[in-house]
């Protein structure tokens, strides 16, 4: 009887597969992947992840770019803005103070206020004089006292 004698190499893997065979008998039974799989999986994910991150990197970079473009261009929009709103605002106070002087400069002075007063007191009291003076004739004409 002539057996064959295994090479050194076909032992080794035969003894692997066994390993690998007990380590999935331990585990449920399923053939679920190796190791060797699983390496190759996670290197393809972190492949991927790399080229997301470099993806997203550019996008956060344009949109830095965009924003400083954005913000240069209002800029000069908010101070011309600023501006007019200044000078609506001087005007608007301006009317106002204009028409608030034309108003004062109407009123009459305290000097021509206080002789009116007084010309109406006086005034007053020299027909309330010459109604007094005037009933004490009427009275005298009539016979009455």
């Amino acid at each position: 009887m002539n057996t064959p004698i295994l090479s050194l190499e076909a032992a080794r893997q035969a003894k692997r597969d066994l390993e690998a065979a007990k380590l999935r008998a331990g585990h449920g039974g399923g053939d679920g992947p190796t190791d060797e799989d699983m390496e190759k999986r996670i290197a393809v994910l972190e492949k991927a992840l790399e080229k997301i991150d470099g993806k997203l990197d550019a996008i956060v970079e344009r949109g830095h770019t965009i924003d400083m473009r954005i913000e240069t261009r209002l800029n000069p929009i908010e101070v011309r803005l600023a501006s007019i709103d200044g000078k609506l605002d001087s005007k608007a106070s301006a009317e106002k103070v204009g028409k608030i002087e034309g108003h004062i400069s109407e009123l009459p002075s305290k000097w021509f206020v206080g002789t009116t007063v007084f010309a109406v007191l006086f005034g007053a009291s020299v027909l309330i004089s010459a109604v007094l003076v005037y009933l004490e004739k009427l009275r005298a004409l009539l016979g009455a006292h």
